[in-house]
């Protein structure tokens, strides 16, 4: 049976959540699947309670518990996940694109195959998360750690894209597995885009070298 160790403050968005636990737990005899988008989630501990396939389209997730949900295939676009803590999570084909999440905790993560379109990911934390053929196109991940992070076994399937990420103060030391495509380890007002041998020396200089580059096709 699923619980919420909290439910988000804003009274509307409680009373959903409530809902929607009580559909997951009666398997859709009760209750309603979660439209969230536009909501404000805010002060939710929603730990463990899946949340795969749903809408979170400029959704308020900031300061809110997530650790160990499912955010499979869902849409996050323009979502607030700021200061919010996804330990462990799932976010396979997930969509983050434009989302802001500055000081997020996502320790151990999988974004397999997820979408990070100019999103706002301003020091948080990935530690142990795996990124295998995850998207990030010009993605903010400036003082982020991903330290021990893994990229992807390779191969189409599995290397890990980067488009002039901002990586700018990032830690990436026990980093592994392959990457294709550039970063941007310059600042605002002087960026500076490297890739190929460049990107795999500055890997190595920051305590990666097992960080391997993929020729562009």
């Amino acid at each position: 049976m699923y619980e919420a160790a909290a439910l988000p403050i804003d009274s509307e968005t409680a009373s959903a959540v409530r809902s929607y636990i009580d559909w997951l737990n009666t398997n859709g005899d009760r209750g309603g699947e979660l439209g969230v988008s536009t909501m404000d989630m805010r002060g939710a501990d929603l730990s463990g309670i899946p949340m795969a396939y749903l809408d979170f389209i400029q959704t308020d997730l900031s300061d809110c518990v997530f650790d160990g949900c499912d955010f499979s295939k869902s849409e996050l676009s323009a979502a607030v996940l700021s200061n919010s803590k996804f330990i462990g999570s799932n976010f396979r084909k997930a969509d983050l694109s434009e989302c802001e999440a500055r000081g997020a905790d996502f320790t151990r993560a999988s974004f397999v195959g997820a979408k990070f379109y100019r999103a706002e990911i301003f020091g948080s934390c990935f530690r142990e998360a795996h990124l295998n053929a995850a998207w990030m196109y010009e993605t903010d991940l400036r003082e982020s750690d991903l330290s021990g992070v893994w990229f992807g076994p390779g191969g189409a399937s599995g290397t890990a894209v980067l488009k002039e990420a901002k990586v700018l103060g990032c830690r990436v030391a026990g980093a592994g597995g392959w990457v294709r495509g550039t970063v941007d380890v310059g600042t605002e007002s002087e960026p500076r885009v490297i890739g190929g041998p460049e990107l795999a020396e500055w890997f190595q200089d920051n305590g990666a070298p097992d960080v391997r580059i993929a020729d562009e096709a």
